[in-house]
């Protein structure tokens, strides 16, 4: 049986969703996204008693990264990235290890789909665990994330029609931030709030995500 604890994590306006997802047949752990407060994050870790096996990054930005390092040096696990964002961004940590686009792989009991979708970042990550799917900023229950910098939003519609296209409807999602819904919604309730699931066309799609005089951006909850 899969457990997912969402554990928010703040620094300056920054509002963080970090994810602790445990076996609790094998008493296993992989952490999502573990931005700031590594304390916070490893003391669930002990306090469970589980043995963490790896580390998952959706993508490369500090305040989903920030405490992969100690992690890795702490427990002596893996850091598992997108190869494509290592190789974009020059990526680096500590027992690093490289996922390709869209690969499935195991790390203990854990089974981990990897859905790349670009838009946000270049190697911006889902990773479906099962019935779970930890969207980071790729996808949130009100919108997408940014595609500035070396963002894409043509490659961001085209990342959210995968989506539609390959998660069921009662998979939960757990993205990076919020606005206002907790994490674990089922899909099914993000289709019918989230507006940029429904744009059909790339051009509009782009010309909303881009729009100018954005309010709230950074309202996380």
């Amino acid at each position: 049986m899969t457990e997912v604890y969402p554990i928010k994590i703040k620094k300056g306006a920054l509002v963080n969703y970090t994810y602790v997802v445990i076996n609790t047949v094998a008493v296993e752990a992989v952490v999502i996204d573990p931005g700031f407060e590594f304390d916070a994050i490893s003391d669930h870790i002990y306090r469970t008693g589980v043995r963490l096996n790896a580390v998952l990054l959706t993508h490369h930005h500090a305040d989903h990264v920030h405490s992969a390092a100690a992690f890795a040096q702490t427990f002596g696990v893996p850091v598992c990235i997108s190869s494509v964002e290592c190789g974009f961004y020059n990526f680096e940590c500590l027992n690093l290890k490289k996922l390709h686009p869209d690969q499935f792989f195991s790390t203990g009991d854990f089974d981990v789909f990897c859905h790349h979708t670009p838009g946000h970042t270049k190697g911006s990550t889902c990773f479906q665990i099962e019935d779970h799917l930890f969207t980071g900023d790729t996808l949130f229950v009100e919108g997408c994330g940014l595609c500035s910098g070396a963002g894409d939003a043509a490659e961001m519609f085209y990342s959210l029609k995968k989506l539609r296209r390959l998660i069921e409807p009662l998979v939960r999602i757990y993205p990076g931030h919020s606005y206002g819904a907790g994490p674990g919604v089922v899909f099914n309730y993000v289709l019918k709030e989230n507006i940029y699931l429904h744009i059909p066309e790339v051009e509009r799609f782009v010309a909303f995500r881009m729009r100018e005089n954005q309010n709230g951006l950074f309202n996380f909850k």
